[in-house]
């Protein structure tokens, strides 16, 4: 079972995350040069949306992985390198939120919006 967080006040449902690497290639996201993710609290998780979660109970920071099924209120994510060889999925214990939009961190353009 997927633990979904939700934060108390309206004033908290928008966070930031630092977001690096290319294993989110194949769905979109590409920042060469490390980027900044708006993640969102509150938005209905769909399958194919990024969101920031964690392996284990309390983990900190997380991680931003791609949402791969939804089952009986089990979420499955993983990467999605350019490579499928490189692939991992795991049953996410906690999702923090849906990421709205990445921008990259030094020329500041947006590289993702979620659909």
């Amino acid at each position: 079972m997927t633990i979904i967080c939700k934060s108390k006040t309206a004033s908290k449902r928008n966070t930031i995350e630092p977001i690096y690497g290319d294993c989110l290639e194949r769905a979109g996201l590409h920042i060469p040069h490390s980027g900044m993710a708006i993640i969102r609290q509150g938005l209905k998780i769909k399958v194919g949306d990024l969101v920031h979660c964690s392996r284990v109970c309390g983990e900190i920071p997380g991680m931003i992985k791609q949402v791969q099924s939804i089952v009986d209120g089990t979420i499955t994510v993983g990467s999605a390198y350019i490579d499928p060889a490189r692939d991992f999925s795991f049953e996410a214990v906690e999702i923090y939120g849906v990421v709205t939009e990445v921008f990259d961190k030094i020329t500041h353009n947006r590289v993702y919006k979620r659909k």
